[in-house]
């Protein structure tokens, strides 16, 4: 038979731990981006916080960083998905992208996913490799500014349709 501060002890351990992390988050904040955090760490040095080729690192570059947020609107409107998510790996050569600044992120991954410390199968780390990639071509989808340059693409309510969040449609209230 549990003694009665014992019982108790359990729920008074889950609040210890649960509470704080409700403080941490305001109610009402906007949630994040799926894939801002891999974009602030690997790729704003480059392209700045906003994704307009502005970061600290750009003026080193020859010809300086590529401007994300127009990404459609070089491609008629389109997000080219797949050339962004080929870019970004960089392990398949894509002659008609030129010369390669950027780094090859792919192999990054890879490397920092299946170290020599880890003993992780091919499919498992490529799955990983990918899930980042993905998650940073979500969030370049999300920061497209139309060409009258009135807001994020992904922000725009078309009439009678859901709001787009984190690349999905959500639903009407």
């Amino acid at each position: 038979m549990t003694s009665r501060p014992m019982r108790m002890a359990g729920p008074a351990l889950a609040a210890a731990l649960v509470l704080p992390a409700l403080a941490a988050t305001p109610a009402g904040a906007e949630e994040e981006i799926i894939g801002s955090g891999e974009y602030r760490m690997s790729c704003a040095p480059c392209h700045g916080a906003g994704g307009r080729g502005d970061g600290p690192v750009a003026e080193f570059l020859e010809g300086g960083a590529p401007d994300l947020t127009t990404l459609s609107e070089r491609n008629d409107g389109d997000f080219p998905f797949r050339q962004v998510v080929q870019m970004i790996d960089g392990r398949i050569d894509v002659r008609a992208h030129g010369g390669r600044d950027m780094p090859v992120w792919g192999r990054r991954y890879a490397a920092e996913i299946g170290g020599p410390d880890q003993q992780w199968d091919s499919l498992a780390t490529e799955q990983l490799v990918r899930g980042r990639i993905l998650e940073l071509v979500n969030y370049l989808q999300a920061i497209q500014q139309p060409s009258d340059g009135n807001g994020p693409l992904l922000s725009a309510r078309p009439e009678g349709e859901g709001t787009m969040q984190n690349g999905a449609a959500a639903a009407e209230d």
